[in-house]
């Protein structure tokens, strides 16, 4: 039996369709992964995921209503199920704020026909020998090594009633690296971003890490208080990343958040 592809889930959903406009969105995923802690590898694997995504919307212009369902694992006999459940929702929302028509004048994608993109373990292999390295120099110098790295593909397939097919392939990669000494005493993390994993420099990493350990051996005891504090680079911006997750508006609104305050935001 053939396996359904991410194109044929778009078609036979919109065909199914029976609102005034729908947005279908298949979303195929593939990640490898590595994980190792006290200079030892622990696990490795590979994860692949499909979800897909309804839009229903009912009426048309400013009296728009929409309503979105997403759910892994479906296929063509879960359709029916899933854009009801879209429908439901959307007659329970009520007509949207931001209603817009749907637009219809977009080109095709090319690739629109191509399967989804995957990735594999082999993505580490320019890793894996630094890795290696890594782990024999940290037990004879008695620094404990811990950390993971992830690489993922995701393809994702767009479809409209009025007629629009779009595909987007998104790879992302990430490594974080703890390292640890003196009977865990002191503590140094590196991270590192890298769609492909061709160009993250391992052992460069393991030297700042050391450098760090270095450092935290003068300490100084220092009352409680306010006091200012120098951050790395790399620091702030993992703040920054953090400040920009939780910057959302309507959390804001209904006093859920941070930035909330009785009279407003």
């Amino acid at each position: 039996m053939s396996r359904v592809t991410p194109q044929e889930l778009v078609e036979r959903a919109l065909s199914l369709s029976r609102t005034d406009n729908c947005i279908v969105i298949v979303r195929q995923r593939s990640e490898a992964n590595l994980r190792w802690a006290r200079n030892t590898l622990t696990t490795n694997g590979e994860i692949a995921d499909t979800s897909v995504t309804v839009i229903a919307i009912i009426g048309v212009g400013a009296a728009a209503a929409a309503g979105s369902v997403t759910r892994s694992g479906v296929g063509l006999d879960l359709l029916p199920e899933l854009l009801v459940a879209a429908r439901i929702a959307a007659e329970q929302s009520g007509p949207a704020d931001d209603a817009a028509e749907l637009l219809s004048d977009i080109a095709a994608s090319r690739d629109w026909t191509n399967p989804s993109e995957s990735t594999s373990g082999s993505v580490f292999a320019h890793l894996a020998p630094e890795l290696g390295e890594m782990f024999l120099t940290g037990r004879a110098d008695g620094i404990e090594h811990f950390g993971y790295a992830e690489h993922s593909v995701s393809t994702t397939f767009l479809g409209t009633s009025t007629g629009i097919r779009l595909r987007h392939v998104q790879p992302e990669g990430r490594l974080e690296l703890t390292a640890k000494s003196h009977e865990r005493s002191r503590s140094a993390w590196a991270g590192a971003a890298d769609r492909t994993f061709t160009t993250i420099d391992l052992l460069a990493m393991d030297a700042e890490l050391r450098q760090g350990l270095t450092w935290q051996e003068r300490q100084l005891q220092i009352p409680a208080g306010r006091r200012d504090a120098l951050l790395s680079p790399s620091a702030v911006s993992d703040l920054v990343i953090d400040l920009y997750w939780n910057a959302i508006g309507r959390d804001a609104a209904e006093g859920r958040s941070v930035f909330s305050r009785a009279d407003g935001t």
